[in-house]
């Protein structure tokens, strides 16, 4: 794969917009039922997750300009849903998708992504899942 193949699925990892908008709509529910689990087992709000890294203007260009194949869109989203599934609190995905509302600019937006330990590391074992 390119260079520039692994950019663009980094950046979908990276800037997931519905991503913010269904965790902070679902985030007092969810923070009240799982507080104390160390995993997410919230079905939905994982498929919220899932849904807001594959259905994206960005993504759709993406795969429109054969950056990305729909199949290995679908199979990195999965992939990071499941590390942030194992890896990530309700309470912390949740904390995380109000921190990235807060910002003003993608530019912000990638750094409140770039300094969570927990995301990142799940976008970074995804990738390295598609490159082996």
């Amino acid at each position: 794969m390119t260079n520039n193949l692994f950019w663009a699925i980094l950046k979908k990892g990276l800037k997931m917009k519905k991503f913010t908008i269904f965790v902070s709509a679902i985030f007092v529910f969810y923070f009240f039922i799982n507080q104390t689990n160390a995993e997410i087992t919230s079905k939905e709000l994982l498929l919220d997750v899932f849904d807001g890294c594959v259905n994206s203007e960005e993504t759709d260009k993406d795969i429109a300009n054969n950056t990305i194949s729909a199949g290995n869109l679908i199979s990195y989203c999965g992939c990071t849903v499941k590390e942030i599934s194992k890896s990530m609190t309700t309470k912390e995905l949740a904390s995380l998708g109000i921190e990235v509302m807060k910002s003003k600019t993608k530019e912000q937006e990638d750094e409140i992504f770039y300094a969570n330990k927990k995301f990142t590391s799940a976008v970074t074992e995804c990738i390295e899942e598609m490159y082996d």
